[in-house]
């Protein structure tokens, strides 16, 4: 189908834990993201979720209608110019559906597999907490941010995570938002982060901790060395790189 985007999908934790959605509902509310991303808006038909879910279309209306009543999509009918024929059906992501309160239980970690549903060229990943607590980048990118990765910081996101633990991605995230990055800076950001990290070796929070300790201490103390000058950091400071000349 032409429509479909090589974009990733996102099931935020408010919908996978909603109690009041019909299971299949959250899976099909993870590809209407990814249909989304392209333009803020999906124009997949009824017939194409249910080919692509391999279900009878009065399913799809079910899954469909419990995410509406939920409010977590909205639903508008394009007619002809003036007749009451049909033309489209536009489905658009409600991001704050409401005020409920879903527990979130705790979860093992996942690895989805690289089948999809059918062949398409969407991917979906479940984002999860795992028991330890620790936070996935994209729903921390929400969660700080108010709104879901676009489609780029979504793609950059799976990138990342296929070279760094989700834990060094979070802590990037979170200098950058210390340093008000705005989120369409965020990819780039973030990437220039890691790629320091990379240079420095550093690959565990635990090593991060160490290097903005060490850099603290030379911070207070600049020419504490034999020689009395300026001792050669072999990691700068984060808030004090010069993101002018990352940006260009």
């Amino acid at each position: 189908m032409s429509e479909t985007p090589n974009f990733y999908a996102i099931i935020p934790a408010n919908v996978r834990y909603d109690k009041d959605l019909i299971p299949n509902a959250k899976l099909l509310y993870g590809e209407i993201t990814a249909l989304c991303n392209a333009k803020g808006y999906c124009w997949a038909s009824t017939e194409y979720f249910a080919e692509l879910y391999n279900v009878n279309r009065v399913s799809i209306q079910r899954w469909l209608k419990s995410l509406e009543e939920n409010g977590y999509i909205h639903r508008e009918v394009v007619y002809k110019e003036g007749t009451k024929e049909i033309e489209k059906r536009s489905i658009t992501i409600c991001y704050n559906p409401s005020n409920k309160n879903v527990t979130t239980p705790p979860q093992k970690s996942y690895n989805p597999s690289n089948k999809n549903v059918t062949e398409n060229n969407t991917s979906n990943i479940t984002i999860n907490i795992d028991d330890d607590g620790a936070e996935y980048p994209a729903e921390l990118v929400q969660k700080l941010y108010g709104a879901f990765p676009n489609g780029i910081l979504q793609q950059n996101i799976v990138k990342w995570l296929k070279e760094w633990p989700r834990e060094m991605i979070c802590i990037a995230i979170h200098k950058a938002y210390e340093q008000m990055v705005e989120l369409r800076n965020l990819s780039k950001y973030v990437q220039a982060i890691l790629d320091r990290w990379k240079i420095a070796k550093i690959d565990t929070p635990e090593k991060v901790a160490k290097a903005d300790q060490e850099f603290k201490s030379k911070k207070k103390n600049p020419f504490n060395n034999r020689n009395n000058e300026p001792p050669q950091s072999k990691l700068e400071n984060f808030e004090d790189m010069d993101w002018e000349s990352i940006y260009g």
